[in-house]
């Protein structure tokens, strides 16, 4: 991937087609991470993730076959313990003192199933972040091991360990989310789907209050991350 062109395709304008009333409703209601508005919230995240990105391409000299500095070995030490070697996108590592878990991601990994391309895995967490804010990734850095770039994510401790049923994630999804059935494993709408959201995992875990918790759904695109980005909360392009 040429990532100085990438870097450009970034600040490409993408046109919205829907502002969605009800991600916004469910963000106020919810009061979470200091932001007033869902909009506000991917904003934030979107500038971080160009920030981040432009930060390591320049560290390697534009050149994005780079191998002379394996930063990600630095990184490692300090994220706590491994509790998941990576067996989809992402290694875990669990902060007992933080009371957070760190996920190191792979971006290609599952880029087929999930529809992204190389100009849409940057702004996954953000489409999550919108979609499920009770469990909103922050983006801490992006590095690279072995010359291909990594995801540095920290992800807030759900205390509850309660599974909810399947009539309550599909009644979620549907009703706050406005996702309908599109086969045995995906809820979707015009612009995205998830999956691995069943109530057979751990998942999804829920509170003695009934509310959800979407852990790590797999989001899969139907247009370009900027484009579900706008649709979801209106025009985000800078």
């Amino acid at each position: 991937m040429n990532f100085l062109k990438f870097l450009k395709g970034l600040f490409i304008n993408a046109k919205g087609i829907r502002n969605d009333a009800n991600v916004e409703r469910r963000f106020n209601r919810r009061g979470v991470h200091s932001f007033s508005s869902a909009r506000e919230r991917a904003l934030s995240d979107i500038c971080r993730a160009r920030m981040l990105l432009e930060a390591q391409v320049n560290e390697s000299g534009g050149n994005s076959n780079s191998s002379s500095r394996d930063t990600l070995c630095d990184i490692i030490p300090t994220l706590g313990e491994l509790i998941s070697k990576r067996t989809g996108e992402s290694e875990v590592y669990w902060k007992a003192e933080e009371n957070a878990y760190y996920k190191i991601k792979n971006p290609a990994a599952k880029a087929a199933l999930k529809h992204s391309s190389s100009e849409d895995w940057v702004y996954e967490h953000v489409i999550h972040n919108i979609l499920f804010p009770e469990t909103a990734y922050e983006l801490i850095g992006v590095t690279r091991h072995y010359g291909e770039l990594r995801l540095i994510l920290k992800q807030a401790n759900v205390s509850s360990e309660s599974l909810p049923s399947d009539q309550d994630v599909d009644r979620y999804l549907r009703d706050e989310l406005g996702l309908v059935p599109e086969d045995r494993y995906w809820y979707g709408n015009d612009v995205l789907a998830v999956t691995d959201v069943g109530s057979r995992g751990d998942n999804v875990l829920v509170d003695d209050c009934g509310h959800l918790f979407f852990i790590d759904p797999l989001i899969r695109l139907k247009k370009s991350a900027l484009e579900v980005i706008e649709w979801l909360v209106g025009p985000v392009s800078q």
